[in-house]
């Protein structure tokens, strides 16, 4: 009989993150996942820059991920009356080190 610290239930970005962390703390970790396949549709698309160092811990450097690309720009939303509804400023880098704005191909990075 198998004994784990840690049972992670789902598969998708997060559980494979949280998989991955653990584990490399030492923990011994179980998953369990129904669906045999990865989701083949985006769930997520953009991470920010503290998203890219809990990558980095966990052995993904984002400037080097074929599936990471920096967005270095600024970004607007705006109504049917093209009212600005919402100004996101991804430009440069954040506190971590990282740019603030990442977009990436979740179906890739979860393959």
């Amino acid at each position: 009989m198998n004994h784990f610290d840690v049972a992670v239930v789902g598969y998708g970005p997060i559980g494979q993150m949280l998989a991955l962390l653990l584990g490399a703390r030492g923990h011994r970790v179980v998953v369990a996942e129904k669906f045999p396949e990865p989701y083949a549709m985006p769930r997520a698309v953009h991470a920010d820059h503290e998203v890219a160092r809990i990558l980095q811990q966990a052995g993904v450097r984002p400037d080097t991920s074929p599936i990471i690309g920096p967005f270095d720009s600024m970004v607007e939303f705006r109504n049917a009356a093209r009212e600005t509804l919402l100004e996101l400023d991804w430009r440069g880098l954040g506190p971590s080190g990282w740019p603030v704005g990442n977009f990436f191909s979740q179906p890739e990075g979860t393959r």
